[in-house]
């Protein structure tokens, strides 16, 4: 689905007055910027200030929007709000965020063996440092936290999912839905990232779900 979207393209989304530029895209959700008037610019290049992407439905995008040009996103602006990481990751429905934190890895990993829950030692993220944001009783964000990779290179599932879970163990939350780590956007030259339950807050990957199984029912009947 992601090769009808083009990153770099201008849009036009239904309801908004004025183009924007798609930053990242994946077959469930894209992000872009907005065009700030007041200096002339994208807003990505018009402060280094912290970012949270603006986001919408990839497949309303491919049915409803339409381009109507093309800037370049240099790879040097790629590489700098790390445009190229995945938008979602650690997403297990049989899983949920707890209240007690875990002193080490192999006491977490002996946890999750015990729901019957495997995690990878592959590399999932392929960062030394990300930004973590828990998620407050109310549904609000926290300040992000920043977490380093053991190897000082990337992040395996199993300890991503581990230093996660102990910085939302600090916090009481309303997450119903097993566990996810979602895209934010970008803070003290990391991406960053939300911690949330098996769909993400947007709602994106429960409509991309739903529309799948929808589509097979119909195929099946």
């Amino acid at each position: 689905m992601t090769n009808q979207l083009v990153v770099g393209g201008l849009y036009l989304l239904p309801n908004d007055n004025g183009p924007s530029w798609l930053l990242a895209a994946d077959e469930v959700q894209v992000f872009y910027d907005v065009w700030w008037t007041h200096t002339n610019n994208w807003s990505l290049r018009s402060s280094d200030a912290r970012r949270i992407f603006h986001r919408y439905y990839s497949p309303n995008l491919i049915s409803k929007g339409k381009q109507i040009g093309y800037e370049e996103i240099s790879i040097e602006e790629i590489r700098k709000y790390k445009l190229n990481l995945p938008m979602n990751f650690c997403r297990f429905s049989n899983f949920q965020w707890g209240l007690h934190p875990f002193s080490s890895l192999d006491e977490f990993d002996s946890h999750c063996n015990k729901l019957g829950l495997e995690l990878s030692n592959e590399m999932i993220l392929a960062e030394p440092k990300i930004l973590i944001n828990a998620k407050g009783p109310t549904g609000g964000l926290k300040s992000g936290v920043m977490i380093e990779a053991r190897n000082g290179m990337w992040f395996s599932e199993k300890e991503l999912l581990w230093q996660a879970y102990n910085i939302q163990a600090k916090f009481k939350n309303n997450i119903q839905e097993g566990v996810g780590i979602h895209r934010l956007g970008w803070e003290k030259k990391v991406a960053s990232y939300y911690i949330g339950g098996y769909y993400d807050n947007a709602g994106f990957l429960r409509m991309y779900e739903n529309m799948h199984t929808t589509s097979d029912a119909h195929k099946q009947g």
